[in-house]
């Protein structure tokens, strides 16, 4: 599977992306009123990432793997099953249209991100249609390295990490700067760097690709 760090980093990506722009002005604010902005908006912050990696499950506990190493929370339904929830608990308390919509959106891709992203590893078979299916899905190349066990004293650790930034945070920042400069984007030098940081990003995939599996 996929890092932790991985999962974490499309969730905030997720988050700046689809998040109400007047929510995030910030600049305005006082030192103290940025503080208790950030204290009201990191429980949800916190959850998305959650929600993220929740489908690991499947990896780590076995009470969550079906038989012959199927892996049931790594299905499309099963993703889903907590953004649901988040959804009829927001709405239990008040929330509503367009924030409810956006909030459940948020929830929503930041279940299926980590499908993405075990997709984007190329190995094994995700059973994205369980339990309709359990045929297992793939794709037939490795954009990004597997992390496996999270041994601290093995150098392929940080190296398929390292990797694995290096393909995701490009990435993000051409979502983030696409979000919330889109008007300075139109400009040459903007679009050069973009363009750089997706020539970058694809470097790293490069690399995940000629990697021993």
């Amino acid at each position: 599977m996929s890092s932790f760090v991985g999962h974490g980093l499309t969730a905030l990506t997720i988050y700046l992306a689809l998040h109400p722009r007047h929510q995030l002005q910030i600049a305005q604010l006082s030192k103290a009123s940025r503080l208790q902005w950030l204290r009201d908006r990191l429980p949800w912050l916190a959850w998305l990432v959650a929600i993220a990696w929740a489908p690991a499950l499947g990896d780590w506990v076995p009470w969550f793997q079906g038989q012959a190493g199927l892996r049931p929370t790594h299905s499309i339904l099963a993703s889903q099953i907590l953004p649901l929830v988040t959804v009829l608990v927001l709405a239990w308390r008040g929330w509503r249209k367009p924030e409810l919509l956006n909030l459940g959106l948020q929830a929503s891709l930041a279940g299926l991100s980590h499908l993405v992203l075990d997709l984007a590893m190329g190995i094994g078979g995700l059973p994205l249609l369980w339990p309709l299916s359990q045929v297992g899905f793939s794709l037939p190349m490795e954009l990004l390295p597997s992390t496996g066990a999270m041994d601290l004293g093995d150098i392929r650790f940080y190296r398929n990490l390292l990797i694995e930034l290096g393909v995701l945070l490009p990435l993000s920042f051409c979502v983030v700067v696409w979000r919330w400069c889109r008007k300075w984007v139109r400009g040459w030098a903007w679009m050069s760097v973009m363009g750089g940081a997706i020539a970058l990003s694809l470097v790293f995939m490069h690399w995940s690709s000629q990697l021993s599996r």
